[in-house]
């Protein structure tokens, strides 16, 4: 097999410039709409050299997952219905295509992850977690070749949970899809469709440790509550 050289732009990985890309393209969804018709094709076209299997991923889930929420989503029955059918159909196709095609799956992850290297990361990192679960152990890389290494798992819930414990990763991921139903409720598809995108780009890099996280962080935190609050303050007369 030829090697592929992949364009990184100064970064250590192809993985960096993606994950950039998936931010910068979910912020001009949400605050330049008419900027974002313009500079998404350019962003996917650019990162596209990079040749980075997961903004690849993150791309197709993008379109998919657009497809899907406008199918399931768009009409006038009741929305917690619309949800559980949404979650019964997506559990059920989920399940026939990894019976079905879990060769073919698992070939595409090994030709993306040369050596099982990533795979050998998340797994000693879970290790890692399973030994402080709650308050984990502190800023560092704690995964590698072997538990407590000095490497990254390079997913972000695996990474944050080795730092700080469990319970911060689930808070943030279920900020995450709650945000995601609320743009769905507003029936803003794509936005809905690119936090899928966000949050898939992050399980195959530690995405923490770019300032975008946080950005990001704080938009979902604004639409859970920042909303919420403002709907429910009492009117005076």
């Amino acid at each position: 097999l030829t090697e592929v050289t992949r364009y990184t732009g100064g970064a250590e990985n192809s993985n960096q410039l993606a994950i950039y890309a998936s931010s910068l393209s979910l912020l001009l969804l949400i605050y330049q709409r008419k900027l974002a018709i313009i500079g998404i094709p350019m962003i996917v076209w650019f990162v596209i050299q990079t040749k980075s299997d997961n903004f690849l991923l993150t791309v197709y889930l993008n379109i998919i997952f657009y497809l899907v929420f406008v199918f399931f989503f768009h009409s006038n029955h009741k929305f917690s219905l619309r949800v559980i059918f949404f979650l019964i159909i997506s559990t059920l196709v989920s399940s026939v295509l990894i019976n079905v095609y879990s060769d073919e799956l698992l070939e595409l992850w090994l030709v993306a992850d040369t050596g099982n290297l990533r795979a050998t990361l998340m797994l000693n990192g879970l290790e890692v977690v399973s030994e402080s679960p709650i308050v984990g152990w502190g800023a560092g890389s704690f995964s590698g070749y072997r538990p407590f290494g000095n490497y990254e798992a390079h997913t972000t819930p695996i990474d944050l949970a080795m730092q700080v414990g469990i319970i911060f990763p689930i808070l943030f991921y279920g900020m995450m899809i709650v945000a995601m139903f609320k743009k769905i409720m507003d029936k803003e598809y794509l936005v809905a469709a690119f936090i899928v995108g966000f949050i898939v780009s992050g399980l195959f890099h530690y995405t923490a440790r770019h300032f975008t996280f946080w950005v990001e962080f704080s938009i979902f935190y604004s639409y859970i509550f920042h909303n919420y609050n403002k709907n429910n303050i009492p009117t005076t007369t």
